[in-house]
């Protein structure tokens, strides 16, 4: 439904809901049906709405969005971080003078005040720009001050770590994030950092619950496939072969399934699980 008038604050605040659940899409579909040309009209939503787009690539709309909240708003107000995605799309876009003018006049805002959001976004910039260790402090400096009221800066730094193999630094900070976010990426990164470690059974905790949640999306498949893994690893031959099957069912034309098939079978090595492998040989 498209919806307008009273509605269009609920949903805005729906959108908001799936921005902080990082859902961005679904975030994204909400902002879009409130009243006006296609786009959230509250500062706050403008905003969210573009650090969506911002937060899958989508750099044209970061530049409009960021472009139309710092023309619409009255105040200063988180002004700062609508310029830094404005430089951020500019630089992308390769609007190098822009993105100059804006870094610059984002800067001066957010020394005005000490501005975790500002910091965590500033972050997400150096990481896409593959600026692993000044993201990392950027990071730590947010976590040690703000603690755990940003678990988004949490599951940030975990993932800089996660991305750098080193499993247990990692671990230490999806924990943080964990205690105050449980979506599919918070609990999948988690576990998958719980399996790397050899905690085989919380890593097996962690996947059994996104699987409980019955969605088809990317995290539920390799949940899945890792949770046949640990299955296996833990000699449980019939419990490893059935999520398999389950994978295969649905998910048949992944190759991660068919691959998982092949690790089970390799583990295993019997027959019955070699038959089932040999429509993809």
């Amino acid at each position: 439904l498209r919806l307008d008038g009273d509605f269009a604050p609920a949903l805005e605040r729906l959108g908001d809901a799936w921005f902080f659940r990082k859902d961005y899409r679904r975030a994204l579909e909400f902002y879009r049906k409130g009243k006006g040309p296609g786009v959230a009209v509250s500062e706050p939503a403008i905003l969210n709405r573009a650090a969506a787009h911002y937060l899958l690539g989508e750099d044209g709309e970061t530049l409009q969005l960021s472009e139309w909240y710092l023309g619409k708003s009255k105040s200063a107000r988180d002004a700062e971080i609508a310029w830094l995605l404005k430089a951020i799309a500019c630089a992308a876009l390769d609007r190098t003078r822009e993105a100059d003018e804006a870094f610059q006049k984002s800067t001066v805002l957010a020394s005005l005040g000490d501005k975790h959001f500002y910091k965590y976004y500033y972050a997400l910039f150096l990481i896409r720009q593959k600026q692993y260790p000044q993201a990392v402090e950027m990071l730590g400096q947010i976590t040690f001050i703000a603690g755990e009221r940003n678990p988004a800066a949490h599951f940030a730094l975990g993932l800089l770590y996660f991305r750098n193999q080193n499993w247990a630094q990692s671990l230490l900070y999806l924990d943080r994030n964990r205690r105050f976010a449980t979506e599919q990426p918070d609990l999948y990164y988690y576990g998958v950092a719980r399996y790397k470690l050899g905690h085989l059974n919380e890593a097996l905790a962690c996947f059994e619950l996104i699987r409980s949640r019955k969605r088809a999306d990317e995290y539920s498949l390799s949940a899945t496939l890792l949770a046949s893994i640990c299955q296996a690893r833990l000699g449980h031959e019939e419990q490893s072969q059935s999520l398999v099957d389950e994978a295969l069912d649905v998910w048949r034309d992944d190759v991660r399934a068919v691959y998982t098939l092949a690790v089970i079978t390799l583990f295993h090595k019997q027959k019955k699980f070699m038959e089932k492998l040999q429509p993809w040989l």
